[in-house]
């Protein structure tokens, strides 16, 4: 192998240690015996996913991910200098937190009865020590949590009936499930389910509606195949944009 290659060191299970410009990282493999191509990924914990026929080789990982150093390098960087400039909150008066992609000042007062509502583009919160950030960060995460449940299934009722008669889908209801997500906005489940990343409550309603039009998609196909896009395109014809806009948002830690 070349100067500054991939090479495995050491295999438990289904993942790989691979050591890339001196650094140890984790490869996640996914075998399929129903796959014949192979697609690599790299999460928000650096971790590269690769799903892969089941029988590849020891020697045809190593040479896949050889010749993908660069594309691991290149997205690795992009990865590091996205959580550089992910935003850590203070929980401090006057701090701007988004709503719908929006961002709005927090108000912070003190009183006997929790509390936390949004008023006229204020976020407004009541806590019994105006320093005590793990109450008010509850209070928001639980509101969040409330709004976004209301409002994901209404998105999804929408779009589940603007888009039944391009997917083909007998459906007309879809159980869905909010929850914090690591390193995904959304995701179906084979049981039929979708499940949506919390944060989208605080992006706009163009990148929920573009996860969810996603992941409806992946009813018909469960893959990224051109079928797979050719269904996004036509359930959602300015995906690309909605993409690119979701593509700069940063997964928030304090939501986990």
């Amino acid at each position: 192998m070349a100067a500054n290659s991939t090479k495995i060191n050491k295999r438990s299970s289904e993942t790989i240690k691979i050591s890339i410009d001196g650094r140890t990282l984790l490869v996640i493999l996914k075998r399929s015996d129903h796959r014949r191509t192979i697609q690599i990924s790299i999460n928000q914990e650096r971790e590269i996913i690769l799903h892969t026929p089941r029988s590849v080789s020891k020697a045809q990982l190593e040479d896949i991910l050889d010749k993908r150093l660069e594309w691991i390098r290149k997205n690795l960087k992009k990865i590091e200098d996205s959580a550089a400039k992910r935003f850590i909150p203070q929980w401090i008066e006057g701090e701007i937190h988004y709503y719908l992609g929006q961002g709005y000042p927090l108000k912070i007062s003190c009183g006997d009865h929790p509390m936390f509502e949004f008023e006229n583009g204020v976020f407004r919160v009541c806590v019994d020590q105006p320093d005590d950030i793990h109450k008010i960060q509850f209070l928001m995460r639980r509101w969040y949590q409330r709004q976004a449940k209301t409002l994901f299934r209404e998105r999804l009722a929408y779009w589940l009936e603007q888009t039944r008669p391009i997917l083909q889908l007998e459906q007309t209801e879809i159980p869905l499930r909010v929850k914090a997500m690591k390193t995904r906005w959304g995701s179906c489940s084979s049981l039929g389910r979708i499940n949506l990343n919390l944060q989208l409550i605080q992006l706009s309603l163009d990148c929920l509606d573009y996860v969810i039009v996603h992941e409806l998609c992946h009813f018909r196909e469960m893959n990224h195949s051109k079928r797979f896009w050719s269904l996004v395109t036509q359930c959602m014809p300015d995906w690309k944009i909605r993409r690119a806009l979701l593509k700069q948002q940063s997964m928030a830690t304090w939501l986990k």
